[in-house]
This record gives structure tokens, sequence and C-alpha cells, in this order.
């Protein structure tokens, strides 16, 4: 009973306790409801004014928009009033004479208006006066202003001006200024004297609503080439949009490329520089006028920026020993006239040398009758000269003003500052791939990299992003710099911290005007010239070490010449300047080269199918790996952003994950979108930059995509070449063939024929923009008749599916469609090496209705295929002059052109076989490169010169020398003489003798270099490393058992082209050869052996 009453009591303490705490809650709960309740009235009530608040801002927005309507026909109305305006002016006290009748009056008040008038300016006529009237009623005692319209805005001006410089002690000219004009000069009068009462110093600037910051750069460098190092840091630490230069002293034999600065463009022998862009806006600047006198120089340029136009000019006028006013002068000075009163802002920067001409008073005063001509053209146009400093300091002579800036808006120049003179002048968010850690990122790619799927599109972006995502992980951490970067790499911080040294001794010298302060700035200067040259001559130096692609790219400034795509371009007769059209103008004109098929049945193939076919290709990832590890590490990246050097870098761990991506590409016949887009650069050809039509498009592919390009290639190439698809004739993409075999078959026939005393006619043919205009229906029809079948095909078609245009990837594809297409030619044919050109040639007596029936043909085809001929490059070279009767070819109804010579493979061929032309073409070429290297560097030293010879200049000079037979002594001295005169560039090596110099650069004559390069092609063909077969018959193999088994005999000729033949001029050298040379086992075997047996030492 105890215990029951026990369970009672506790279960009833429970519940009093249970409900003790629902109370609680029950409280809480209502204390938070009428907090709930409070907010939600306070919500209300803000809801309530928010809507009032809401009804007051639409009355504000209304009153304010038509206040704005209101104010914006209050401008419009202002700026007209104040354009009809600009033809008046105000003369005040000119004396109010009496006179009988109001007509009488206005005419004694147009004369004496006129009177003023040709007074301030000569050259005022009647006529100029349209209408004379006095302001106001008239009063006693005072003489009222008089009004007077004038015939042009322009002469009004020109009379203010004079009127402002030259001031009449009784009449002066005012403009005829608005209401609110005047209402807005009052009170800045106010203002004025408000603040100068107050003893404050007040400065008035206007500003305008959309402010277009525009800087100039103005020097006169007394030659540039000395200067250059120095102008261009300083250009590139002031950044001016303009840049004008005077006294170049450039001469027409120094290429625009040793005085180009990246980013700006220039022109001129008064040099301008102008900036590509300022502030994402283009900057175009067209040529005016350029005077070219024998004692002036001047260059006007057009600058539009947006909506701003202005004139830019350099002048330079030589000092002269006469005082009197030459024609030249008079030019100069109506030059300035013309344009002083023009309502374009001109801008005008040079060097008059006018060193008598005083400034520093208003006026300017001088006692030289050619000064006072200048003075006076000033006075007559609206131009105002603002220097005021002199700005030439030479020894002790006394500082003058000759260098002038000229405007006719004054108000849009802020002071010009005055710089210290460049050189000893006396005028004044990318990744860092080649620094990235590789072998980290290749152990961390695996864990990146996402697991296949069935869609290959989005596995395929999600390893690009999984690989761009961790490249920028692994990227270091930049610092942030505080100066910017110099455009020279030997600029250092020493040199930088040495033109501020500079800078302020300059400001020491404009301060206290002593000879010893000139003196220090002129000494530093000087040390400063030596000390850039030095930091110059060593990076070259260490570049020249190293060689490479730096050297190559620290030359090819001096070599070749990089010009971007203007900012303007012409389609018809319009002017394209916005980026975005220009850029479809390219990608317009690009489309209408390439080929639209027809609907409808394809052409007949007319032979039977293969017997066997490739359907697949089977690949490892071994295969895929040796791909990405040849791919060229500085090579672009394409749309998917992913580099080569990275493929390339991390291939070990990359190559799986891409062998089963390639796999199910292929399998599937499925493309990610990023392989079918390609990124477009116009290259310019020739003719005019301004039209889209002279530009060819380079087209930047993935890098990815390639890879598997590459391994499709070699399949379809091998199978090709196994089944004897592409004929032997084809010297083009075809491993084992090359230029070399080409033309050695080729001139092997035409020499031995016009030994023979018979004729040959070449035909040159050249398929315009075949890898362009590429039809895709019929390359599939193609490739489908030659049993290139199932995946491949279907891979093959999904890739070209969706392209607009051409094949911007599929360039692997082009050479086997050209060579599985053309027609059989009954004469020898040969398609060119690296080009989409062929040539077919025979003996005209003999062969000509042959020769002419395989042109009949190749129309034929070239119609039904839709690869079109260029007819303006297809030619006819006749050799053997004296027998070939020199027919007339057609190409369809166009007869082709004959020529006497033609470039065939790089290598000018003429009608007497003679080398000439190449020789000369060669000269010239190499002699201009070395001229350039030598401008472009500051000494060309041993290392520097050996690298640029063996890397340049060498393979110009010796290419195609072994199809060359270049017998004559003219030709061989004018080729040993580019050795000879390279070699004259060191200085160490000027008093040596030729042999001397070659032994120190540890190089052979150019004779001796050929003559190994001959032997090395002899052993190449008589070991069957050409896949040509028929290429050894242009040597005659010989039958002794002496010495090696590989003896040759000449073979017989009477003229000099076979005498001088390579199957002719290399037997002697090549039979006495030891056989362990002759008979080598490799090719780097006997190069090695060959060169200890020539030259007595290996390579």
């Amino acid at each position: 009973m105890e215990e029951r009453c026990t369970i009672e009591e506790v279960t009833a303490r429970n519940i009093k306790a249970f409900e003790a705490k629902i109370f609680r809650e029950l409280k809480i709960l209502k204390s938070e409801l009428s907090e709930m309740k409070i907010s939600y009235a306070a919500l209300s009530d803000r809801c309530q004014d928010i809507q009032k608040e809401n009804a007051a801002l639409r009355i504000t927005v209304s009153s304010l928009q038509e206040a704005h309507a209101t104010q914006l026909s209050r401008v419009a109305a202002e700026l007209e009033d104040r354009r009809r305006r600009r033809k008046n002016i105000i003369l005040t006290g000119l004396i109010e004479r009496t006179a009988p009748t109001p007509k009488r009056r206005a005419e004694i008040d147009r004369n004496d208006v006129f009177q003023s008038l040709t007074n301030i300016c000569p050259t005022v006529e009647t006529d100029d006066l349209r209408h004379v009237s006095r302001l106001d009623d008239k009063t006693e005692n005072r003489n009222r202003a008089v009004k007077v319209t004038l015939s042009s805005p322009e002469l009004a001006s020109k009379i203010l001006c004079r009127g402002r410089r030259q001031p009449s002690p009784t009449v002066k000219v005012l403009n005829d200024r608005t209401p609110a004009q005047q209402l807005e000069l009052e009170t800045l009068r106010r203002e004025l004297a408000t603040r100068q009462a107050a003893g404050h110093h007040l400065t008035i600037r206007y500003t305008a609503a959309a402010t277009i910051n525009i800087s100039f750069l103005y020097t006169n460098i007394a030659t540039l080439m000395t200067k250059f190092d120095q102008l261009e840091i300083e250009v590139t630490q002031k950044k001016p949009t303009i840049v004008v230069i005077t006294e170049t002293w450039l001469r027409d034999d120094i290429p625009d490329t040793l005085v180009n600065i990246p980013g700006v463009k220039k022109g001129g022998g008064v040099m301008f520089y102008v900036l590509n862009n300022l502030d994402g806006a283009n900057i175009s600047a067209t040529p005016l006028v350029h005077l070219q006198e024998p004692r002036l120089e001047a260059l006007w340029l057009k600058i539009t920026i947006r909506d701003l136009t202005f004139v830019v000019a350099g002048i330079y006028r030589p000092p002269t020993k006469t005082y009197s006013v030459t024609p030249t002068d008079t030019l100069l000075f109506e030059v300035l006239r013309r344009v002083g009163g023009t309502k374009t802002p001109t801008f005008i920067f040079g060097d008059f040398n006018f060193p008598d001409t005083t400034w520093e008073h208003g006026l300017p005063q001088s006692p030289r009758e050619v000064d006072k001509a200048f003075i006076e053209a000033l006075l007559d146009s609206n131009l105002e000269q603002l220097i005021r400093e002199p700005t030439r300091h030479r020894g002790v002579q006394t500082p003058s003003i000759l260098d002038f800036v000229l405007t006719n808006e004054p108000q849009l120049l802020s002071s010009p500052k005055l710089h210290p003179a460049i050189g000893g002048s006396d005028h004044q968010d990318r990744i860092p791939f080649f620094k990235l850690d590789y072998s980290t990122i290749s152990a961390r790619i695996p864990d990146r990299l996402p697991p296949p799927m069935e869609d290959l599109i989005q596995t395929y972006d999600d390893f690009t992003e999984s690989l761009t995502s961790l490249l920028r992980e692994a990227a270091p951490p930049s610092r942030r710099v505080c100066r910017k970067r110099p455009l020279k790499p030997w600029v250092t911080n020493d040199i930088l911290s040495n033109i501020t040294k500079k800078k302020r001794l300059w400001e020491v010298y404009k301060r206290t005007k002593t000879p010893a302060a000139y003196q220090n700035y002129r000494a530093h200067s000087n040390s400063l010239s030596n000390i850039i040259r030095l930091a110059r001559k060593q990076y070259e130096t260490e570049i020249a070490a190293k060689g490479g692609k730096l050297l190559y790219a620290y030359l090819s400034r001096a070599s070749t010449s990089h010009s971007p795509v203007p900012n303007a371009m012409k389609k018809g007769d319009l002017e394209i300047t916005n980026p975005s059209d220009i850029a479809e103008l390219f990608a317009d004109t690009f489309a209408e080269v390439y080929t639209t098929e027809p609907s409808g049945p394809l052409p007949s193939l007319g032979y039977p199918p293969q017997d066997d076919h490739l359907s697949d290709i089977d690949f490892s990832v071994r295969d895929v790996e040796e791909v990405l590890r040849s791919f060229d590490s500085s090579a672009c990246s394409g749309p998917d952003g992913i580099p080569s050097v990275v493929l390339k870098n991390c291939a070990e761990t990359l190559a799986p994950f891409l062998h089963t991506l390639f796999r199910q590409s292929l399998d599937k016949g499925t493309i990610p979108e990023n392989w079918r887009r390609a990124t477009i650069t116009p290259i310019f050809k020739k003719g005019s930059r301004h039209l889209a039509s002279n530009y060819r498009p380079i087209s930047l592919t993935s890098a990815t995509c390639k890879v598997l390009e590459r391994l499709l290639a070699k399949e379809i190439l091998e199978f090709a070449l196994q089944k004897g698809i592409i004929p032997p004739q084809q010297h083009g993409f075809v491993p084992g063939r090359s230029i070399s075999s080409n033309m050695l078959l080729c001139l092997d026939d035409w020499a031995k024929a016009v030994d023979s005393g018979i004729p040959v006619d070449i035909v040159y043919l050249d398929f315009s923009k075949a890898f362009d205009k590429v039809p895709q229906r019929r390359l599939l029809q193609k490739l489908h008749h030659l049993e290139i079948r199932g995946k491949l095909l279907a891979w093959i078609e999904a890739y070209m599916r969706r392209l607009r245009v051409g094949f911007p990837g599929a360039l692997f594809l082009v050479p086997c469609f050209l060579t599985f297409t053309h027609p059989t030619c009954t004469c020898e044919q040969h398609p060119s090496t690296r080009h989409t050109r062929m040539k077919i040639y025979g003996n005209p007596l003999t062969h000509g209705d042959s020769i002419q029936q395989d042109l009949d043909n190749l129309a034929l085809w070239s119609h039904d295929w839709m690869i079109p001929l260029n007819p303006g490059k297809c030619t006819v070279l006749h050799l053997g002059m004296k027998k070939n009767p020199h027919r007339v070819y057609h190409l369809g109804n166009l007869a082709l052109a004959p020529v006497t010579s033609q470039v065939d493979l790089g290598i000018i061929v003429s009608d007497d076989l003679k080398w000439d032309l190449q020789t000369t073409a060669v000269v010239k070429k190499t002699n201009s490169f070395l001229y350039r290297v030598r401008k472009a560097v500051v000494e060309v030293d041993i290392p520097l010169l050996r690298n640029v010879l063996t890397t340049y200049v060498l393979p110009m000079v010796e290419y195609g020398s072994t199809v060359l037979a270049t017998y004559l002594q003219k030709d061989i001295k004018a080729l040993e003489g580019i050795l000879r005169r390279a070699l004259m560039i060191p200085r160490t090596l000027k008093s040596l003798p030729y042999e001397e110099r070659l032994r120190r650069l540890g190089l052979q004559s150019l004779a001796d270099r050929r003559l190994f390069a001959d032997l090395t092609e002899t052993y190449r063909i008589l070991h069957g490393m050409y896949r040509a077969s028929d290429l050894q018959r242009i040597f005659l193999r010989s039958t002794s058992q002496r010495g090696h088994n590989l003896r040759l005999n000449v073979s017989r000729f009477k003229t000099q082209h076979l005498e001088y033949h390579l199957g002719n001029r290399v037997i002697s050298t090549w039979n006495s050869l030891p056989a362990s040379i002759a008979q080598a086992p490799s090719i780097d075997v006997f190069k090695a052996s060959l060169h200890r047996h020539l030259f007595g030492s290996t390579r």
C-alpha cells in the first residue's frame, strides 16, 4: 500500500510539473505573438510610408523629365544662337557721327567700321561686311557699340585674334556673346573680384562633360638610331598618345623594323608614333600632307578618337644663313595661315630654327626679316605659340627657343612641361605556363581527372575545366610591381634609377641656370648612354650563348615586320573602324573563299574501288604519349585554352585519359564542340593593308584534337602508300620524298633533254586556295570509294558536320584528297612538295598534243571536283631555245603566259638552266638580313655571329644546294662573298685572313659545305633512304671491283648543265671515299666519318 501511494504521488508531481511547463511555454508564445503584432504594425506603417515615398518619387521623376526636356530645348536654342553669332563681332569706342537721315548715318557707320577693320586686318574687303548696326537706344555723350556681321566665322575669328594681339587705343573688338554667355562672364568676373578682394589666387579651368585625356611627347632627337633605346624607355614610362620627332636623320636603307615600338604605329621622316588605342577606343591616323622641300619637311596627320577629330603636324625647318624670306618659307607661312583659321583643332610641333625671336613679353619680336614674316603669319592665323622657356642649351651659347608648339585651341592644352633631352640631343592576369612545376602537377592530375561518362562532350568540358583549375592553383603567386615593366629585358633597376637622376639634374639646371649644373647634367647624360649600351650588349651576349628561340625572338624584330591589322578597313567605298565590324568583315571575306557544293549527283571516279578497306585504327597509350611528347612547347593554345607545353610535360599522366577519350570519340563518332572551333588570325599577304581580301586566315585549333589528328593522318597515309593510292610522282606530304627528290628528278630529265638537243615545255599549275576550297561531299565520296569506311569515315563526317567552311583542323585530309583525285597525265607530272602546285612537262615536238590533252583533262576535273585553278599563276617555261617551237597552251579558254623564269619550290628555274637569278636573289636576301642584324644589336661578337650564321644565313644560302648546278665562277664567288662579308662584321676578325676567320668560328667554306651536302645526298639516294625508287637513275652505277661496291661512272655530256648535275659532279670524290664511309650503316655514322675524312674532325 505504501508503495502504491508513492507511485501515485510521483505521478501527480509529474503531471503538475508538465502542466507548469506547458503554462510557461504558452506564456512565451503569447509574448512572442504580441511582439509579432507590434512588428506587423510597424511593417504596415513602413509599407504605407514606402508607398507615399514611391508616389512622391513618381511626381519628382515626372517633374525632372519635364525639366530635362525644357533644359534640352534651352541648350539647343543656345547652341543655335551661338552658331549664328560666330560671324558677328562687336566694336566699341567707334565714334558715332551725326547725319541728316538714318540711311546716311548707316553709310557713315559702315565706312568707319571698314576703315577700323582694315587697320586691324588689311585683307578685309567691302563685301565681307554683310550687316552693320548700332546697339541699344541712342543717348547723348555715349558712343553706342556696333554689331558687325561678316562673311564667314573664320574671318571673324581672324579679326578677333589680331585685335587682341594688336589692340587699338580707341576701338576694341569683342565677341558677340549670347545672354547666357554674358551672364556666365559677369558671374566669373564677380567671383574673381570677390576672391581678389579677399587676397585669394584664382585659377579658372574649363572642363568638358566627356573628356579624352590625350598626351603628346615632342622631341628634336638629332639621330634617332643612336638614341632609340632611350626613346623607347621614355615612351614606355610616360605612355604618350602621340609622339612627334624631328631630325630623325633616317635614311631609305634603314628598315622600319629597327624603329618599331610595340603597341604604337609610326610614319614619316619627321616621325610620328601614334598609340594603337586609348582607353579601349581605336585611334585612326590618316596622312593629310607631306611636304618635303629642300629646306623644309612637314608631315600632317588627321587623328580620330571616338567623336574627336584633330590635326597634328610635325615640322622641321633647317637653320639658314640668310635673313631673307625664301620660297620655302613663303610656302610654310601660307600653310600656317590656312590651317590656323580652320574649325578643326590643330596642334603643330616642330623645330622652326628662329633663335632670335623673343617670346617673353606678349607679342613676339625679332630683328630678322624672316622672323618678322613668321610673326606676321602667326598674327594672320589663329595660332598661338605656347613655349616660353628655352628649348636648346649648348655649352656657353645663349639658350634659345627653337622648338615651337602652335595651336588654334590653346585652352585644350595644358602648359607644356619641358623634360631633359633624350640621349645627347641639345633639344629637349595570365598563367605563367613555363614557370610551373610539372612534376607536382603530373602527380595531382589523376585525382583531378573526371570519371568517364557516356556524354563525351560533357567529359571533355569537365576535363578542360579541371585541368585549367589545377594549372591556376599550381601557378606561383604573382608579385605586384609598383613600376611599369620596361619593354626591353636589359633595362635594369640601375638604368631606371640613373634616368631618374638625369631628370633631377635637369631640374637643378633649370632652377640655377649655372654652367656647372649644365655640365653635371651633360656628364651624367653621356654616362647613362654608355650604361644602357653596355647593359644591352651584355644581354645580347647571354642570348647568343643560349641560342635557339630566344635568339630568334630577339632577331625577328630586325628581320621581319609584324604589322597589325589597321584600325580602319575598307568595304567598297565605306570605311569601317569598329573592331567588331572589322572582325565580321574578315569573317565574311574568308567565308566567300570556301566552296558551297550544290545538291545533286557527284562525279564518277572512273576506276574500281580498292580490295582492302580501312574502317578503324588501333593505337595504344604509348602512341598517344609519343605524340604528346613531340609537341612544340612554344605552340599557341587553341579555343579550349590548353597549351601544348602542358600536354608535353604531363604526357605520361594525361596519355591514359586521352587514349580513352579518343577511343570513345572514334567508337561513337562524337566530336567535342571545342574541336570544331578555331581562332582565326588574319595574316597580311600583299597589296593594300586596308582590304580584307589581301589577308589569309591562319587557324589555331585545339591541341588535344591535334593528337588524334596525327594518329589518323599516320594510319591513312600508311594505308594509301601500301595500296599504291598515292602516285609515285607525288612528292608533297609523303615521307621519304622531299624538295630534293622532286627537283633532282625533274632537273635530271631537263638537263639530259637539253644536253641531247631536245626541247622541253614545263607547264606550272597552281590550285587556287586549295586547302580552303576542298568540297566536303566529294571528299567523303572519295574516301568511301578508297575503302576508308566504318568508324573512321563516320568520325571524319562528324568532324565536318556543322562546319560552315573548309577544314580548320582537318588539314591532314587535304593532301590525301589532292593526291587521290588529280587525273592521270600522259606526260611526266610532279605535284610539288609543300605547295598546292604541280608541273607537267614533255617534248613539245612529240608530246605537245599530249600536254594540251592533259591540260584539258585537268580543267575538266577541276570543274567537276570543284578545285579551281588560278589561271594568273599558271605559266609555261620553254627550255631549249633554239629548237623549241614555243607552243601556246590553253587552260580552258585562257592561253597560258610564257615566262623566262619560274620559282619552283623556292628555286628560280630559268629557260637557259642557269642559276644566276637564284644566286642574285640569295645574295640580296642574306645581305639584307645581315644588315638588319648589324643594326639590331649593339655589337656583333663571335658567339652571336656563329649562331646567326648557322641558324639563319647558311640555311638561306644552302637551300637546294644539292639541286643547283652552280658552275659559273661569278655565281660561286657571289655566294662565297656572303660568308666573307659576314665574317668581317666582328671587329676582332676584320684584320684576319678568310681561312683564319673560318677557323675561329669553327666553320668551313661554302665550297666545302656544298661538297659535304652533295656526298650526303648521294649516300641517301644510293642507300634507298628516299621512297622514290626511280631517283637512283640520276647515277650511272659502275661494275668496277676496286674500292667500295657503290662506285659510280660519269655519264656522257655535251653541255655544262649535265656536266655539273649531281649525277656527275660528285663522282670522283664519291669513288675515292673509303668503303667504311661509303657503306656506313647509318646516315649519322656516315656524316661523322665523312666530316672527319674531309676536315679532320667530327662535327
